[in-house]
């Protein structure tokens, strides 16, 4: 006799619940029986959100919540929808999503994400597809962190950045078909007639439905800031514990025995096997074991490429925190993740392969390389400036994109009212 379907998945949910509740009692016990090495990894991740995640992230997080609040995300959604309609099929608020995602790295563009979502300013279905390509890993983590931090290569900052943004268009494109035609927004779009004046009122609605007070507004935002950032904080620590004992109680090194068959069948070192599996989880100590592994530059490259576009389950999680109190589902967000992965992979292959690009950036010094160093050795003070800057960026960047939208659909518009004389 055949199951149910509505059974089935009753029993999955009802052993899933139990199976949840034994992987948290069996982590306990690990705490219990491991407390100086959980101690240290806690410390460990502790000072990483505090000396790196916390002063970087601020500004930008506060500055979002200000904007959203003053109803400027209003006015670009209106103004950037002639670029970010055909591009991503998404309203143009999300351009806003993306540049902070960018520019922050996770999870910012979740939190931009979930934030245009309550405000109305984008459907459930493109909420989804901005989560598949707004999260991302910023510059810094990329040229600093990695290639000057742990490959101690600053020229792989360059290669990591293109085949990372590359993917991340690859995935927006294959993203913008995604359940394509539920694309309508819930608010209004723009229109060829009255769109700057649209733009302002939209502004001004949003101004006015909010109500708050500057000075309202200025502590709302710093508290939501710090307590999302609290959280993001909790999950690093998390994480770290999870990892160390994975690690010390040698199941990292059972499922790594696992993945090393295939490895070896895909023609990999099967030193890449642990790595693999730590990045699965946290990627920033797996790309530490995949520098310090015997495999070939070029393999690490390729590994490395796919562990930054999948993120690892850290930061997963942190995108699911942040969306958990709107409609928005994780699943399209996790699917989005193996396909970055994939296409950084398949991008990284390309250019080492068929290029001679990697070698050609050995022969030179990237412009930025200097500036990732000092920042990875700077104080707190100094990352806290370098996210204002980077910041005050963005919002010039936002304004110059805003200048060309309005600026094509004024030439369209005058290209109509040509048309129409002519006839």
């Amino acid at each position: 006799m055949w199951i149910q379907p509505h059974k089935f998945r009753s029993a999955l949910n009802h052993w899933g619940i139990f199976g949840l509740v034994f992987l948290i009692i069996l982590f306990i016990i690990c705490l219990v029986i491991y407390p100086q090495q959980s101690y240290e990894a806690s410390v460990e991740g502790l000072k990483l959100w505090w000396e790196i995640v916390l002063p970087a992230s601020l500004p930008f997080f506060i500055g979002s919540q200000l904007l959203i609040g003053l109803g400027a995300v209003h006015f670009l959604s209106v103004i950037l929808s002639p670029i970010m309609r055909p591009l991503f099929n998404v309203p143009g608020a999300g351009a806003f999503a993306l540049a902070m995602g960018i520019s922050s790295g996770n999870p910012l563009g979740g939190v931009v994400t979930a934030e245009l979502r309550k405000k109305n300013l984008c459907s459930k279905t493109e909420g989804e597809r901005l989560l598949s390509f707004t999260n991302n890993a910023n510059l810094l983590f990329m040229s600093g962190a990695v290639a000057v931090g742990i490959f101690k290569q600053p020229e792989l900052g360059i290669i990591f950045a293109i085949i990372h943004y590359s993917a991340t268009l690859g995935t927006a494109f294959i993203y913008k078909f995604y359940k394509f035609r539920n694309h309508g927004s819930t608010n209004s779009e723009t229109n060829e007639e009255g769109y700057l004046l649209k733009a302002v009122k939209s502004l001004q609605k949003a101004r006015k439905d909010d109500g708050r007070a500057f000075g309202k507004l200025l502590g709302d935002a710093v508290n939501k800031s710090l307590s999302t950032l609290l959280m993001i904080g909790g999950f690093i620590v998390l994480f770290s514990v999870l990892i160390r004992i994975l690690s010390i109680s040698g199941l990292m090194n059972i499922l790594a025995e696992l993945l090393s068959p295939l490895l070896t069948t895909l023609g990999f070192d099967k030193e890449l096997a642990k790595p693999i599996i730590s990045s699965f989880f946290e990627i920033t100590n797996g790309i530490k074991l995949i520098s310090l592994s015997t495999a070939p530059l070029e393999q690490q490259i390729l590994v490395t490429c796919a562990v930054i576009s999948w993120s690892g389950l850290s930061i997963q999680s942190q995108v699911a925190s942040v969306i958990a109190d709107t409609d928005l589902s994780i699943i399209p967000y996790l699917f989005s993740r193996i396909i970055h992965a994939f296409l950084s992979f398949l991008f990284s292959y390309i250019i080492i392969k068929y290029t001679n690009l990697l070698n050609h950036l050995k022969s030179v010094s990237p412009v930025f390389a200097e500036g990732a160093k000092s920042i990875i050795t700077s104080n707190w003070l100094s990352n806290f400036w370098f996210g204002f800057n980077q910041l005050t960026v963005i919002l010039v960047f936002l304004f110059l994109l805003a200048v060309l939208s309005a600026s094509i659909i004024t030439c369209k518009n005058l290209f109509l009212n040509i048309k129409k004389s002519n006839r």
